[in-house]
């Protein structure tokens, strides 16, 4: 089966490590249907990093966001995107070798799937050849980031589209809809998305809007459980771990 891929990625500012992101996608030999960039206050540096990789995807559109948060951003790509299957990278992230081939393979061979994810290697450095450099802080973690899944476009239907309201946690919110709604989904045991650490991400500082959102995220699901006063137990992230080629 073939998949027509969107890839939605949303900027802002000079995104320094733009290019490093874009290139880690062009090269996994799976073809992007079309690339959605949502300009959420890009500078021109930002728009010079795509035009050397511009014809590596198949359509690239650029696309003017709320400049109200990543969750909004997001979503101005996901009303856009025309493919069947969902992608997202951060401008500061970089994707390993064969995630997509390995994703979008499991989700051929279940039709049941509705998202694929993996775990998040966590870096801080880059060697410049388009490989993370292994440090001490280096984490292999299963943690919760869009840009380690990969999602079919209809699951944005069933369950609906990012909550603008979350700055943060939006990625957490949309896992917990997932399990309360009782999608199919699977969690491969290696990683999928390499997670830049660096002093410029929303999340180096934790503030208490960080974690009044996540509170947020939890509650709303603590109460879609709620059945006839019982709380159903949610399942733990490791329940969906599977070893990539099963």
């Amino acid at each position: 089966m073939t998949f027509e891929i969107s890839l939605i990625i949303p900027v802002r500012g000079d995104g320094p490590f733009l290019g490093q992101a874009l290139e880690s996608v062009a090269v996994q030999g799976v073809s992007i249907a079309e690339l959605l960039v949502v300009d959420d206050g890009m500078t021109q540096k930002a728009f010079d990093a795509i035009a050397p990789l511009a014809n590596e995807f198949g359509d690239v559109k650029i696309l003017r966001g709320p400049r109200s948060g990543p969750a909004a951003a997001r979503n101005v790509g996901l009303r856009a995107a025309t493919g069947t299957v969902i992608a997202f990278i951060d401008d500061d992230d970089l994707w390993p070798d064969g995630k997509l081939r390995k994703q979008c393979g499991m989700l051929a061979q279940d039709s049941e799937l509705e998202a694929v994810g993996g775990r998040i290697h966590w870096f801080s450095q880059w060697d410049g050849r388009g490989r993370p450099v292994p440090a001490g802080d280096d984490l292999n973690v299963v943690h919760v980031n869009l840009g380690a899944f990969v999602y079919r476009r209809g699951l944005f239907d069933k369950i609906g589209l990012l909550d603008e309201g979350l700055l943060y946690s939006e990625d957490v919110d949309l896992l917990l809809r997932m399990v309360d709604s009782d999608v199919a989904f699977a969690i491969l045991d290696e990683p999928m998305l390499h997670y830049r650490r660096h002093a410029g991400t929303m999340t180096h500082i934790r503030t208490p809007r960080e974690k009044a959102d996540l509170n947020r995220s939890l509650l709303a699901s603590l109460k879609r459980r709620r059945i006839g006063g019982a709380v159903r137990p949610g399942k733990p992230l490791e329940h969906f771990l599977v070893r990539c080629g099963t």
